[in-house]
């Protein structure tokens, strides 16, 4: 059962707008993230980043709120997804330093830095490993970066 505050017309018009080709990259979509979701330290991340690409953006932008008869804009065009940025970074990482950046958050970034959140229990592991998380990133993202951590 779907507990939102989408209205059941706005869902079903939503519905009705899938096709054939729409309905199997989003099965696809489920099949490529079933084991990473089972395998991840940190399956919430993944599951919510497999949730948002499995939502078109016109979707998204069609189910937000409109005022002043202006037309509907998307969140994603305005603010990067740091969730599935960083997803994307710990899924390309060998699957020895997974297990590390899974316990922290990117969440500032741009041209020059990012930011990364972490437990305090983490803090110390990070900053020893901080050169090693900047290459990670920097591959990642096919740009240099100044990684910061900061504790949660």
């Amino acid at each position: 059962m779907v507990t939102s505050a989408i209205a059941h017309n706005k869902l079903r018009s939503l519905a009705n707008g899938l096709d054939f080709p729409a309905i199997d990259a989003a099965l696809n979509q489920l099949q490529k993230s079933e084991a990473q979701l089972k395998t991840s330290l940190n399956a919430s991340i993944w599951l919510e980043v497999c949730l948002l690409n499995l939502m078109p953006e016109i979707a998204i932008a069609s189910l937000e709120p409109q005022s002043n008869g202006s037309k509907p804009s998307s969140a994603t065009e305005s603010v990067p997804d740091l969730a599935g940025i960083w997803a994307n970074v710990v899924e390309t990482a060998k699957p020895s330093n997974r297990g590390l950046l899974s316990r922290a958050r990117l969440t500032q970034l741009d041209e020059e830095r990012a930011v990364l959140s972490v437990e305090p229990k983490y803090l110390k592991r990070f900053q020893q490993r901080s050169q090693t998380v900047e290459r990670i990133l920097d591959k990642a993202l096919g740009y240099a970066v100044t990684v910061e951590i900061e504790a949660k």
